[in-house]
């Protein structure tokens, strides 16, 4: 965790963007997996913004077998989080997995 910390910020302060994927792997369904402690660390210890990006129709690709099918796959940016909030990160949670309910096909 201590390396994970120092490599994050390391990147920070060179300038560069961490993609963070806080539920640590794909769902198989329409509902978002918790999110794991790590993002929430991450954030708060290196104050960073959030800027939630929800990805809709990754199931066009199976990443163990490599295969793809045609679809349509949309992104939605969210607005950028107030971190400072208490309950950010579970509320970030809220609001994306009503963008999935919203858009699901």
């Amino acid at each position: 965790l201590i390396k994970l910390l120092s490599e994050a910020k390391d990147r920070v302060e060179n300038g560069r963007v961490l993609a963070i994927f806080p539920e640590g792997t794909r769902s198989q369904t329409n509902k978002l997996l918790p999110f794991k402690g790590g993002a929430k660390l991450l954030v708060e210890k290196l104050n960073l913004k959030v800027q939630p990006i929800v990805i809709v129709g990754s199931d066009a690709m199976k990443v163990k077998e490599f295969s793809f099918k045609k679809a349509d796959i949309k992104l939605f940016c969210l607005d950028i989080v107030d971190t400072s909030k208490d309950n950010w990160l579970e509320a970030t949670r809220e609001s994306m997995q009503k963008v999935l309910d919203e858009n699901r096909k």
